[in-house]
């Protein structure tokens, strides 16, 4: 999805950050052109590390035009990542697709996206492309680790997941749609990335928020389950019986820490999510969720 950016905040987020050259490039000019930028924030990454699977981390983003009759004119952010269990067999998505705004001469950004929450390696790579269409390309390399879940897990448990949505004048990325897949939280430009498998979004709808709605289906439904159930739920079996005869629905309202709520994901597995904390004035909430693999 394409989305339209400007520069106006660029000098306030260069007061904040410390330029580094990080990560392996081939291109002699792309250092200079463009460039990850870190903090003494732990969860700024820019560069290869290790990171257990499931966090949010940021990356800063520095373009400037190589020079003064030259613009930048796009900035891409995809992802390629592969498995643990099957090394061979690679995944690519787009993560953001963005054209700048005209004449644009410099651009930065903090780009929050979420490694998988499995064992795994990530590739993230943050390109922009100039008036004369040439490209420069930075990469991340991300090892991600889970203790909970395995390739021999007959389910998946994901826990203490936040989704929020902020002024985008103070994280222009705000993480409020969830994989259940994966177990990773990403943007809404990633909604319609048919490879992201985006199961929810976090609403923002007035008084009935905080609510979540199904991106397709509507086999969402509230259960009886206390924090108790939900904490005895230990196998495929569980899950699928803790999903309740009644009606399902697309969307959940005015959600409450200890709601249990059960659905059917994207690739048609159950799953059963437990509302952990509720943020009103925030527009945020924390969950955990067990779902088939």
């Amino acid at each position: 999805m394409m989305k339209n950016f400007n520069s106006t905040f660029a000098p306030i987020f260069l007061l904040l950050f410390t330029v580094l050259v990080t990560a392996c490039n081939n291109e002699p000019e792309a250092p200079t052109v463009l460039q990850l930028v870190s903090s003494t924030n732990q969860n700024y990454v820019s560069e290869n590390i290790t990171k257990p699977g499931g966090a949010s981390v940021t990356t800063g983003v520095y373009a400037q035009a190589p020079a003064e009759n030259v613009s930048l004119t796009k900035f891409l952010v995809t992802l390629n990542y592969d498995t643990a269990a099957t090394p061979d067999k690679k995944y690519e998505m787009i993560y953001l697709d963005s054209t700048l705004a005209p004449e644009t001469k410099s651009f930065s950004m903090p780009v929050v996206y979420t490694p998988r929450n499995l064992a795994s390696r990530e590739t993230w790579n943050f390109t922009v492309t100039d008036s004369n269409n040439k490209t420069y390309t930075r990469s991340v390399r991300i090892r991600t680790t889970s203790t909970a879940n395995t390739y021999q897990s007959t389910y998946y448990t994901y826990s203490n997941v936040l989704l929020i949505r902020v002024n985008p004048l103070v994280v222009p990325v705000s993480l409020y749609t969830f994989a259940s897949a994966t177990g990773t939280a990403f943007p809404t430009y990633a909604i319609n990335e048919q490879s992201a498998n985006i199961d929810f979004v976090l609403n923002n709808i007035g008084t009935q928020k905080p609510s979540l709605s199904l991106i397709k289906g509507d086999s969402l439904v509230r259960t009886a389950l206390t924090l108790e159930g939900f904490n005895e739920i230990n196998n495929v079996t569980k899950i699928k019986n803790a999903y309740p005869s009644a009606p399902g629905q697309a969307r959940a309202e005015n959600l409450k820490v200890n709601d249990v709520l059960a659905f059917r994901t994207r690739k048609n597995k159950m799953a059963v999510l437990r509302i952990s904390e509720v943020f009103r004035t925030q527009d945020s909430l924390r969950f955990e969720l067990k779902v088939e693999k």
